[in-house]
């Protein structure tokens, strides 16, 4: 019996030295870190650089314009970009005011915010003042689309005051005309005797022109001011820039990456239910409205709900129906956009065709002259509705490429690189 004692207890020793290496060799389980929460300001700052710019700035033509984009941008104070943002609101308004006023245009481009940039700033602005800390997942699209929205309302500032000063140009090329009316009336009226009634005619025209070119010096300041409040800087080339034209086959799932789309996907996410984005396209070649858009837009709320795949008779009816309402309100918004581009698209051609005739008429009436056929008046005459014709088209040119910047913005896009919507 006292022989075995030691055999027994080298046993219970190996025991034990197995069950410790053993119970070494389960690694603990560590804790899940909580992500980190910062105020929104500190998100803000970090969003800088953001990729849905850069694919936005890829789609300008220009450097200058580029550069001017990305300073707007890469504003580095949250509450400055909302003060800028308003500044800048202000001085457009102003200056869409005078064009209206002379020339019967429709108070639009400058910077204007669309219906997700308003309610993406809104809250925005709620959330700075609740001071709240989030997550970098809780905002890192609002950041994004912010960023966007200040890119794409500076290239809208930048195509505004280009259009502007190409009218003030247009209209002081103009009254230089009209002097040169006014003097031939009054030499003729006084060698030739002609009556007086001519010279003031003449001179009622001249006034109205000099009238109209104060007008637009004004609003060119004011466009000048809305472009400086957003990048810093003043002026901007004559011309060479424009926005690549609009893809053709652009997916209804891109409108997910908007900020109002995608807050009201959150209720319908938290209760399990996601929409099943069927592969219908909103963009037509020629930047037109396609049909799977023209068919979509006329749905109503609950129709358009059981395209997407949700079932709007149950529990989550009142989800679902706020989701599909918002969803409506998009697809007519992007459907009177993508008209708009095709009108101010008619409108260039007018007014290019009536450019083109108005200077075959100039030169045809110089080619007369020098024959002893037709008045220096007629000349005069003809130049000035080129004048005319020429100031306007080039207006027409910087809304449209306005109007595309704003549709880049309404459609979703550009979406960030490895970023998809909520599928």
């Amino acid at each position: 019996m006292t022989r075995r004692l030691p055999f027994v207890l080298l046993v219970l020793l190996f025991t034990a030295g197995c069950q410790t290496t053993q119970e070494r060799e389960v690694p603990a389980p560590s804790p899940v870190a909580e992500p980190e929460r910062l105020p929104l300001e500190a998100h803000w700052q970090a969003s800088a650089g953001t990729s849905a710019v850069d694919a936005f700035v890829a789609q300008l033509r220009g450097e200058a314009l580029r550069r001017a984009v990305l300073r707007a941008a890469a504003t580095d104070s949250l509450e400055k970009a909302y003060a800028r943002l308003t500044s800048a609101q202000s001085a457009s308004r102003q200056a869409r005011a005078v064009l209206s006023e002379l020339y019967g245009y429709r108070r639009a481009g400058g910077v204007l915010l669309g219906e997700e940039e308003k309610f993406l700033w809104r809250r925005l602005q709620e959330r700075l003042n609740a001071g709240a800390p989030l997550t970098a997942a809780e905002v890192a699209l609002e950041m994004e689309r912010a960023r966007l929205s200040l890119a794409v309302q500076a290239a809208r500032a930048w195509f505004h005051h280009q259009g502007i000063r190409r009218l003030r140009e247009a209209v002081a090329a103009e009254v230089a005309l009209r002097r040169q009316v006014v003097d031939r009336h009054r030499t003729a009226s006084r060698l030739e005797g002609r009556g007086r009634e001519r010279v003031l005619a003449a001179r009622k025209e001249l006034a109205r022109a000099e009238s109209r070119l104060k007008q637009l010096q004004k609003a060119e300041a004011q466009a000048a001011r809305a472009l400086m409040r957003l990048t810093g800087r003043k002026g901007a080339p004559r011309d060479g820039t424009a926005v690549s034209a609009l893809p053709a086959g652009v997916k209804l799932a891109t409108l997910a990456h908007r900020a109002d789309l995608a807050a009201a996907l959150e209720p319908l996410t938290d209760m399990g239910l996601e929409p099943a984005w069927p592969d219908l396209t909103l963009v037509a070649r020629g930047e037109g409205v396609s049909r799977d858009l023209a068919r979509l837009a006329r749905l109503e709320p609950v129709d358009l709900a059981a395209r997407l795949g949700l079932d709007a008779e149950g529990p989550q009816r009142e989800a679902v129906l706020a989701f599909a309402g918002r969803l409506q309100g998009v697809l007519r918004q992007v459907r009177s956009l993508l008209y708009g581009i095709g009108r101010l698209q008619v409108q260039r051609q007018k007014l290019q065709t009536a450019l083109a005739e108005a200077k075959r008429e100039t030169n045809r009436l110089r080619a007369r002259y020098s024959a002893r056929r037709a008045d220096l008046l007629e000349i005069l005459d003809a130049q000035i509705r080129a004048t005319d014709f020429g100031g306007r088209a080039a207006y027409v040119e910087r809304r449209l490429q306005d109007q595309r910047a704003v549709v880049w913005m309404a459609l979703g896009l550009p979406a960030a690189p490895g970023r998809s919507p909520r599928l």
